[in-house]
């Protein structure tokens, strides 16, 4: 049987060490290997780690000499920490409740050549300690650029922290540092034209916790993920379905601009808009932006020309003085655009 890593990237939470390695440790499979990579905390996560390490001959425990960021950490740990054939990313704070997961995801991998596979996951949100279950009503088999085509893109069919992956094709794409939802693009880089398999089943659970919550989204966070599907389209030369991006990016747009509450945000969004969105995706030609620019249809030309004069850098000072009621002007205009496009 192929082998596999685990890999826990970690920063300053050595206290949740313990359980999620004691965790990973119920699954069913003897060629698994254990992997924390240590982000150059300052907490005790050095010893806990290496107590774990010296307590168990599948635990491994690394350190970075210096911070490397999220998606740093992970490109690091791959190259130089992980050596399997196949690699999972779990976050230190997530968990399985399947504990056969790991042995059948590696039969299906041996059986149908994947070059990744995932399944689907519940989702507890510490806030309000409430449940969501999230999961396929049937396995899908195909390949990425397949499953893109007919689905939504993320949390309704799987979740990362169940995917295991092919260690080196992802090295031959890498996790981009500048995005902030880098893992979602590079398993699909790595996938389209290659074979992944989900399965329906719900195999962890998600903690949605301080550190991930959506109120720490920002601006910067919202064109990340433009910049997401951009590069996500323009990597393939094939034609994806443009109504299901469409819907994708309705879907995160709308999701982010609900947490823009503070005025300074999202002034800084739309000194941002008229640099990024209004000199940069109005001249884009991908098939998924057009609908927003195109001069024949004042309905989808409309975002455009919102930006160019409601809130434009000129009438900041007057947007001041009227701050709830342009706020709610602003997020009302975008999602209505949305909506018009997405019919």
């Amino acid at each position: 049987m192929k082998s596999i890593d685990i890999l826990i990237p970690t920063y300053n939470r050595g206290y949740l060490l313990n359980s999620v390695v004691e965790n990973i440790l119920q699954q069913n499979y003897n060629n698994m290997k254990i992997i924390i990579s240590d982000n150059c905390s300052t907490d005790n996560t050095q010893k806990i780690g290496s107590i774990l390490s010296s307590k168990y001959n599948n635990v491994y425990y690394f350190r970075n000499t210096q911070n490397l960021g999220i998606y740093g950490n992970y490109n690091y740990a791959l190259e130089h920490y992980c050596k399997s054939e196949y690699v999972l990313i779990l976050s230190d704070d997530d968990f399985f409740i399947d504990f056969n997961y790991i042995k059948k995801s590696m039969e299906y991998i041996e059986k149908e050549n994947l070059v990744w596979i995932g399944a689907g996951y519940n989702i507890v949100n510490t806030f309000t300690n409430k449940i969501k279950s999230f999961y396929r009503d049937s396995n899908f088999l195909g390949t990425g650029k397949e499953f893109l085509k007919i689905h939504k893109f993320g949390l309704d069919n799987f979740s990362w922290f169940t995917i295991i992956f092919n260690r080196t094709e992802a090295l031959k794409v890498k996790f981009d540092t500048k995005l902030r939802n880098a893992d979602y693009l590079t398993i699909f880089n790595i996938a389209f034209n290659k074979k992944i398999m989900i399965l329906n089943d719900i195999v962890g659970v998600y903690t949605l916790n301080n550190f991930q919550s959506n109120h720490n989204v920002n601006e910067k966070h919202v064109f990340d993920g433009y910049k997401l599907y951009i590069e996500l389209k323009n990597n393939y030369k094939e034609k994806y379905c443009d109504e299901i991006f469409i819907k994708n990016v309705k879907s995160y747009i709308c999701s982010c601009f609900k947490f823009l509450m503070d005025k300074d945000a999202v002034f800084n969004l739309i000194n941002f808009n008229d640099e990024y969105w209004i000199d940069h995706f109005k001249n884009l030609n991908n098939g998924l932006f057009y609908p927003f620019f195109d001069n024949e249809t004042d309905k989808r030309y409309s975002i455009y020309k919102t930006n160019k004069t409601l809130f434009k850098k000129s009438r900041l000072k007057e947007m001041e003085k009227n701050w709830n009621e342009i706020r709610n002007e602003y997020i009302k205009e975008y999602i209505k655009v949305f909506d018009e496009t997405n019919n």
